[in-house]
């Protein structure tokens, strides 16, 4: 039975009462039976009001603790005219606009938390405690090569080997991954407190254009001092070097030949290191790309034209599987012809005599696969891809590929040098 119902029946037992007395008093006192019905009839009313002043803020107490318990804070009470129950409804009022403002504060931090991620250059990944995707921000889908949210999938489902690094990563661990191509990440996995309870989160960020405008502004430093030492020393070692081929005509006979060869094989030397130098400086020098929309598919006729006398001479078969509609890009055709005759030796000095080069383009995504039937890249020379002047040639310099690498992310195309199958190498440039 609840509190009103109670103070319902006590004032109904209360006039009874009252009516009992009355009607006895009406035998003993006839006078007073004027005064006694105007008193009857108005206690009804005073009760009702005695009752509304004590049950009105109860049950505005019991509306309000049920707004609360649904987590509804904007219900608000208007004051009456009773002095008891504005104090209530203030109370209440001041009481129930404090969890509305936190709540509001707290959903205008969230939204701007959401915005900052979808904006942040840093790739973001928000787990749940199972370890699912909750969140994942554009830069994120860019690095890992999604076009969608993939929310609700761990980590490793997601088939990408950076994913697979992330998901690898312990709490706290920050790491530099290196995958195939030039790419470089930091990456980093940390945690926060959700309800009580610990969520991961994952950073992503690309080094690799910092890590290659510092390379290339150290090695090209050194590069510029040799070549001005270098230069500084061939040119009179040259000069002098002609001075005493022009006074060999005074040496004895029997002695001249073999001063004459002498100084004809370190004329040839001066020039061969004069010559190493330049290639090195090229790679320093490499001017921005003039950019100008080309056929990518006539480009890559062209070559094979330009490169037949060199792969019919090792019996190399170059084969072009390129469809007959244009491939339009916007490019620097002499660079881009430069990279591509790289390759394309490289891929015949792999294979030395009797294979196959493949080339042939895709649209979806756009790219270009140059594939050779050759020996495949040792696992451990894979980390070494790309690392400025490296080689595996006995004579190599490292150039060739260091001037692909600078051709390719100067035209901001993402690249990569792979064996997935023993006797297979893939050179990959994506668009």
């Amino acid at each position: 039975m609840t509190a009103s119902t109670r103070f319902a029946l006590y004032l109904f037992a209360l006039f009874g009462l009252a009516m009992g007395l009355a009607m006895y008093a009406l035998r003993a006192f006839p006078l007073v039976l004027f005064a006694t019905e105007l008193l009857l009839f108005g206690m009804p009313y005073l009760g009702y009001r005695i009752y509304r002043s004590f049950v009105d803020p109860l049950r505005f107490m019991l509306t309000g603790a049920d707004a609360i318990a649904d987590r509804d804070f904007s219900l608000r009470f208007v004051p009456t005219s009773s002095p008891e129950m504005n104090r209530v409804i203030e109370v209440y009022n001041k009481m129930i606009d404090q969890p509305r403002q936190e709540r509001l504060r707290q959903e205008e931090q969230h939204h701007f938390l959401i915005k900052l991620i979808q904006a942040s250059p840093t790739g973001i990944i928000l787990l749940d405690y199972d370890g699912r995707i909750t969140e994942i921000n554009p830069r994120a889908l860019e690095l890992l090569d999604l076009t969608s949210p993939v929310r609700g999938q761990p980590l490793e489902t997601l088939h990408h080997p950076l994913a697979t690094q992330l998901n690898a990563l312990r709490v706290g661990e920050a790491r530099i991954i290196k995958l195939q191509g030039i790419h470089r990440f930091k990456c980093q996995r940390s945690k926060f407190v959700d309800r009580g309870f610990d969520r991961h989160f994952v950073l992503m960020e690309e080094l690799s254009s910092e890590i290659l405008r510092s390379e290339k502004a150290a090695y090209g430093k050194v590069i510029r001092m040799m070549a001005h030492e270098v230069n500084n020393s061939v040119g009179p070692i040259n000069s002098i070097l002609q001075s005493v081929l022009q006074l060999a005509a005074s040496i004895p006979m029997e002695q001249r030949t073999d001063v004459v060869e002498a100084l004809r094989v370190a004329q040839q030397r001066n020039e061969r290191l004069n010559q190493f130098m330049r290639n090195f400086a090229r790679v320093v020098r490499l001017p921005a790309p003039a950019k100008n929309w080309e056929d990518l598919h006539q480009i890559l006729r062209d070559l094979a034209k330009l490169l037949q006398p060199q792969v019919a001479e090792r019996r190399i078969q170059l084969r072009l599987r390129l469809p007959d509609t244009p491939f339009r890009l916007q490019l620097d055709r002499e660079q881009l012809e430069q990279a591509l005759v790289n390759i394309i030796k490289n891929a015949m000095e792999a294979i030395e005599r009797d294979g196959i080069i493949e080339i042939r383009t895709a649209a979806q995504p756009a790219r270009l696969l140059i594939c050779d039937a050759g020996p495949g890249i040792p696992a451990e020379l894979k980390p070494q891809l790309f690392t400025p002047f490296f080689s595996t040639k006995a004579q190599g310099q490292g150039i060739g590929l260091t001037l692909v690498r600078e051709i390719l992310h100067q035209h901001g195309w993402a690249f990569s040098l792979s064996s997935p199958t023993t006797g297979k190498t893939i050179f990959e440039i994506r668009f």
